[in-house]
């Protein structure tokens, strides 16, 4: 199959993704438009990436779409995109750690880890987020022989998996709801009544609930009644979002301290042509 790398920016360049927020809104819609045959894609302080697999009629037809998705929420609209052909496995293999790094190609200041950049699908693919529509399994099957490894090693990480109940415990609540919301790109104080911030808060609820908290301190952290908190303890979450939450976790903690400069070429696991 064919690939494309996309590309928007703007006239001037002006920042488009201001906030964490405007980042969580970008991804979620890139999931909501683009999940179905997006392989990558990086939401960065003045452009985006999206490589994606199809012919050139339907990535310009994505593109499209995307452009007319986001400028619907800009304040800065995006102009026309641009698209290049992917020439090839590891051409596409190449642009896992470009885009996926491009808090370090420009220099982004205030980074504290790349991995930790929500624009981007890492987190996605590594399974610490769950979008909906988001089929996080397309980059494998594009490149049948991609080790996990080679993902994490991408923005400079050893392969880790989910926190355990103990590193639950140790992270704290006050985490463990920033965790939640990070899982589903909700936004972070988990507000209202919008399934992606109902979803997180049950997710929360239930993790906590298992690793010792009381319905008080939940309630106080999610800033809803004791008797929601306690509802909340039934409600139907998806086994991905669990783990999802508990990638978070064990993602913040392997990226605290660590001491991440761009990769050169050539180190780390090698890329087979």
């Amino acid at each position: 199959m064919e690939q494309w790398h996309i590309t928007w920016s703007e006239e001037g360049r002006p920042t488009l993704f201001v906030s964490e927020a405007d980042k969580r809104m970008a991804v979620r819609v890139l999931a909501r438009v683009a999940g179905q045959t997006a392989v990558l894609f990086c939401a960065v302080d003045d452009h985006l990436h999206v490589v994606t697999g199809g012919s050139r009629e339907q990535a310009g037809r994505l593109g499209s779409a995307i452009g007319q998705a986001l400028n619907y929420r800009l304040s800065h609209h995006l102009a026309p995109a641009r698209f290049w052909e992917v020439n090839g496995r590891f051409h596409l293999k190449t642009l896992i750690r470009y885009v996926l790094d491009q808090t370090s190609h420009h220099k982004l200041q205030g980074v504290e880890h790349p991995a930790l950049w929500t624009g981007s699908n890492f987190q996605d693919l590594i399974g610490a987020r769950c979008l909906p529509g988001l089929d996080v399994a397309l980059l494998q099957q594009h490149l049948p022989r991609l080790r996990s490894e080679e993902v994490f090693f991408a923005v400079g990480l050893q392969e880790f998996g989910p926190a355990s109940d103990d590193a639950l415990s140790e992270c704290g609540l006050g985490a463990l709801v920033k965790a939640g919301a990070a899982a589903l790109a909700a936004p972070p104080d988990l507000p209202g009544r919008r399934l992606i911030c109902v979803q997180a808060r049950a997710a929360v609820a239930q993790l906590a609930h298992r690793i010792g908290y009381q319905s008080l301190q939940l309630a106080d952290a999610l800033q809803v009644t004791r008797r929601s908190a306690q509802r909340m303890r039934q409600f139907p979450v998806p086994p991905q979002l669990v783990k999802a939450i508990r990638m978070q976790v064990a993602l913040r903690l392997a990226c605290k301290g660590a001491n991440f400069t761009s990769l050169k070429a050539g180190s780390g696991p090698q890329l087979e042509r």
